[in-house]
């Protein structure tokens, strides 16, 4: 992933979390796992379309398969390894309570209980 252009995401906590950015045709390696959003380029940043974590290269097949978020207007696929499965659910709760435009019906993101 070193060398793709990288930007910073902000959780709801203050935290900062570095992404790699990556058009929606780029093949992964199979088996890495991490954290990833959906993204579209908007002008003057990006805006989560859908934000996950799991094995990356299958998480964005599905997605992209899936038709949500490209129907969503999805330009990149942004994403970083974390091997930690407890470390990864940690950062995409704080991720997506801090971009709640990836939730439903804007995004793609259900939110639990409603």
């Amino acid at each position: 992933m070193a060398g793709a252009p990288f930007v910073e995401w902000l959780g709801a906590s203050g935290a900062r979390y570095k992404y790699y950015v990556y058009e929606l045709s780029r093949e992964l390696d199979p088996g890495q796992e991490g954290n990833y959003i959906f993204a579209r380029q908007i002008t003057g940043g990006w805006e989560a379309v859908y934000v996950g974590q799991g094995r990356l290269q299958a998480r964005k097949t599905t997605g992209l398969n899936g038709g949500c978020v490209t129907q969503k207007g999805a330009t990149h696929f942004h994403c970083h390894l974390n091997p930690d499965e407890s470390a990864r659910l940690a950062e995409e709760g704080d991720v997506l309570a801090g971009n709640p435009e990836a939730y439903e019906p804007r995004g793609c993101n259900r939110k639990e209980g409603g």
